[in-house]
């Protein structure tokens, strides 16, 4: 199960060369959703860099904000008690 987006919330975020993503426990049925959601995201990405490359000039900062979106959304997670998500 995927538990958060593998996509980030604006475009310069696309162009990190970093990207967190959290996914839950394993579970027996396959989640379509999920699936669709991480294959939509890698064809979007990779439309994307076509383009354009990843900004490694400012790796720190997006390893920075990386950082900072995983710890806030691990914190929402523990605060809404999604034992299973983590």
């Amino acid at each position: 199960m995927l538990v958060s987006h593998p996509l980030g919330a604006s475009i310069r975020m696309l162009f990190s060369p970093y990207r967190s993503i959290i996914v839950g426990e394993k579970v027996e049925e396959i989640d379509v959703f999920s699936v669709e959601i991480i294959e939509n995201s890698i064809i979007s990405y990779k439309k994307h860099m076509e383009v354009r490359n990843a900004d490694w000039d400012n790796k720190e900062d997006y390893q920075l904000i990386d950082n900072e979106l995983l710890e806030s959304t691990l914190k929402s997670l523990n605060s809404n008690s999604c034992e299973s998500c983590i």
